[in-house]
C-alpha cells in the first residue's frame, strides 16, 4: 500500500491494528505495540477509536495478584454481510456475521432473464429477513456480489456472461436502488475463489497461484506476487475463450474453437441432447463405468483443457493450480488425466510443474470465498 499522506498512515494503522486483534484476540495494547511496532500512543488512540465504533471491546483477564490487565478482543457478532452469487438458473443468498458464522442461506430460482424484475425479488427477499432476524440495517456493513462473466467496474458492466440476463446490465446501479444502506462490492466469481484459495484456504503461503472453474462456462482466477491479477481492463482470466480449437461452434464472445464450447458441463452435456438428455453427473458416472461415448466426450473435452492448462502454465508460471467445481465427482481420476496430458507439453523443467489441486465444492464455497473478499475489502475501508 502506498501511503501519501497521514491521513492514508491512519487509515493504514487503523487497519493493520483491526486486523491483528482479530486474527490474534484476545490481545492486549502492549502486546499489539510490540508486534507492530507502532508507539502505545498510537495504538491507545486508534484503539479507543475502534472501542468508540462499537468494532472492539476490551476487558480484563483474570488477576494473578496486582491489577488485572485489559485485553481487547474483535466485536463481530452483531454486525453483517450480506452475499449474492449469481448464476444462470440460480441466485444463491447468505447472511454471515463479522465472526465468519453463516446465520442464513437460501436460493432464489431464475424464473424468467429480466434482471430490474430479480433485483425486486431480492430486494423483498432481504427485508423479509431483516424483520425475521431482528437485524437493524445499520448492522449490515457491507454486501457482495459475484457474478460469472467479466465486470468492468468502471464502467458498470458485465459483459461476456453465461447468465444472459446480466448480459449489457449495470448491476451496481440496480442494486444501489434497492441496497443503499451499506456499501456494495461486485466481483467475478472466479477472481473471488482465487483470492479466497489465497487468503484463507492456503494462507498467503503461495505468491503466484490460478484458481479455474468448470461450470456452465470456463473463467479463471490469477494471483501474481500476492495480488489479484485482473489485466489492464479487467478481462484477464478469461480462460474460457481461449482458442484451442481452430473451427467449431460460435461462443458468446463471437469467436470459434473457444475452450468453453468444448469442455465446459454445458458443452459436454449438449453432446448428449441431440438423442437422449443426460445430465453432467450420469455422464461422469458412465465415464467411470467405461461407457464409449461417455469417454470419447470426457477425454476430448481433458485434451483440449490440458492444452489451455498448459497455455496458462507456459505464460504466468504458477507455484499451485487449483481446479473448482466439478472436477471432484471424477474421483481424482481427471487430475490423473490431467497430468498425463501436460507432460506432453513443454515445460523447461519436470520440477517446475505446478501442483494441481481438486477443490471439492461443497455448498457454502461461494458464500465463504465471497464474504471473505468483502470482509477484507471492508477492514480497508473502515
Amino acid at each position: 500500500m502506498e501511503i501519501k499522506n497521514s491521513k492514508e498512515l491512519k487509515k493504514y494503522n487503523r487497519y493493520i491494528i483491526l486486523n491483528q486483534i482479530i486474527e490474534r484476540q484476545p490481545i492486549s495494547r502492549t502486546e499489539l505495540a510490540e508486534i507492530l511496532n507502532v508507539s502505545h500512543t498510537t495504538i491507545s488512540q486508534l484503539v479507543k477509536e475502534l472501542i468508540e465504533e462499537d468494532l472492539v471491546v476490551e476487558s480484563y483477564t483474570k488477576s494473578t495478584g496486582g491489577r488485572p490487565p485489559k485485553i481487547l478482543s474483535f466485536k463481530g457478532y452483531n454486525k453483517y454481510i450480506i452475499t449474492l452469487s449469481f448464476k444462470e438458473t440460480v441466485i444463491s443468498l447468505a447472511i454471515f456475521d463479522l465472526n465468519f458464522k453463516l446465520l442464513h442461506a437460501e436460493k432464489i430460482n431464475v424464473k424468467d432473464n429480466e434482471l430490474t424484475g430479480l433485483i425486486e425479488v431480492i430486494g423483498d427477499v432481504l427485508e423479509r429477513l431483516i424483520l425475521e432476524k431482528k437485524i437493524k440495517k445499520k448492522q449490515i456493513l457491507a454486501m457482495g456480489i459475484s457474478v460469472p462473466g467479466i465486470y468492468k467496474d468502471n464502467q458498470d458492466l458485465i459483459i461476456s456472461s453465461t447468465a444472459p440476463y446480466l448480459n449489457g446490465q449495470s448491476l451496481m446501479k440496480k442494486i444501489k436502488n434497492k441496497v443503499d444502506f451499506c456499501p456494495v462490492f461486485i466481483q467475478n466469481d472466479a477472481n473471488i475463489a482465487v483470492h479466497y484459495e489465497w487468503n484463507y484456504m492456503l494462507k498467503k503461503r503461495y505468491d503466484n497461484l490460478i484458481f479455474i472453474y468448470i461450470g456452465d462456462g470456463i473463467g479463471s482466477g490469477i494471483i501474481i506476487g500476492n495480488k489479484l491479477y485482473s489485466g489492464s481492463h479487467g478481462n484477464a482470466g478469461e480462460l474460457g475463450h481461449m482458442q484451442v480449437k481452430s473451427t467449431g461452434k460460435r461462443c458468446i464472445c463471437g469467436g470459434t474453437g473457444c475452450l468453453e464450447m468444448l469442455s465446459s458441463i454445458k458443452a459436454i452435456e449438449n453432446e448428449f441432447k441431440e438423442k437422449v438428455y443426460f445430465t453432467i453427473d450420469e455422464i461422469i458416472k458412465g465415464y467411470l463405468s467405461g461407457e464409449e461415448k461417455c469417454k470419447r466426450v470426457i477425454d476430448r473435452a481433458v485434451k483440449y483443457f490440458a492444452r489451455a492448462l498448459s497455455s496458462m502454465v507456459s505464460f504466468f508460471d504458477p507455484e499451485i493450480i487449483i481446479l473448482g467445481d466439478f472436477h471432484n465427482l471424477y474421483r481424482g481420476k481427471i487430475k490423473d488425466k490431467l497430468e498425463e496430458e501436460m507432460k506432453k507439453s513443454h515445460i523447461f523443467c519436470v520440477e517446475d510443474r505446478p501442483e494441481l489441486i481438486l477443490r471439492n465444492d461443497r455448498g457454502d464455497y461461494q458464500f465463504s470465498a465471497l464474504y471473505i473478499y468483502v470482509f477484507e475489502h471492508w477492514k480497508k475501508e473502515i
